[in-house]
């Protein structure tokens, strides 16, 4: 990872990219340079509606893997959820248990998914080891306002504080803007998750909503250019 300032963010970008054949992306946030790589790999068949899709998403940065979750990734995915029990009380609840969540409704989330248009779940694992250590999940259009969300960006608890949602983020940005073509990206967070919107913030993104106080859950939601 090469750092940067603002100044020679442009620069450096220029003239790094060709030492990296396989560079989609060169991205700078927080000051460090961060370059996305189509990552070449085996077709895993995921399924998208009543589509088969062998070419998924994989991203590749300086510490990460990203890659669209499939079946086999879902248990291991899972611990990476549940490491947030602040996230998932508020989130999710089922059989009169306020934050239950289990494999099976992953699985029911994933199903449901890959039945959404637009809709890709991905895991995020470091490069060095395979480990997963986070999720992510995000739509090309909203229905409400036709703009593309990242509905999701979660660190596992032991990995936190250590720059990786930055790097997630960046990775996924650098992606959104290369390949999609996005020139912005919303977010939503729940108002009371103070720490998430700390993290948005930092990242550059402003509130352009906020529900009301006496929404049962009021969401914030923020933007940012790409």
């Amino acid at each position: 990872m090469t750092t940067c300032s603002a100044v020679s963010c442009h620069a450096r970008i220029q003239d790094d990219r060709d030492d990296f054949r396989r560079v989609t992306e060169a991205y700078c946030i927080s000051g460090q340079l961060i370059y996305v790589k189509q990552a070449p790999r085996t077709p895993r068949g995921i399924q998208k509606g009543d589509r088969l899709v062998d070419e998924t998403i994989e991203l590749d940065s300086a510490l990460l893997v990203i890659r669209e979750a499939a079946p086999d990734d879902l248990p291991l995915l899972l611990p990476v959820y549940l490491s947030n029990p602040e996230y998932v009380a508020q989130s999710e609840g089922s059989r009169g248990e306020v934050g239950y969540f289990d494999l099976e409704m992953f699985q029911r989330d994933w199903q449901i998914a890959q039945m959404t248009p637009g809709r890709h779940m991905l895991g995020v694992y470091l490069k060095m080891t395979s480990e997963a250590i986070g999720l992510a999940d995000y739509l090309e259009e909203y229905p409400e306002d036709g703009q593309p969300w990242l509905g999701l960006l979660m660190i596992a608890r032991a990995h936190q504080r250590q720059g990786l949602g930055t790097e997630a983020f960046a990775c996924l940005a650098a992606y959104f803007k290369n390949h999609h073509g996005w020139s912005s990206l919303r977010v939503g967070v729940m108002k009371t998750n103070t720490a998430a919107l700390a993290f948005w913030r930092r990242l550059g993104f402003l509130e352009v909503t906020t529900d009301d106080a006496a929404a049962e859950k009021p969401k914030v939601s923020l933007e940012r250019a790409l």
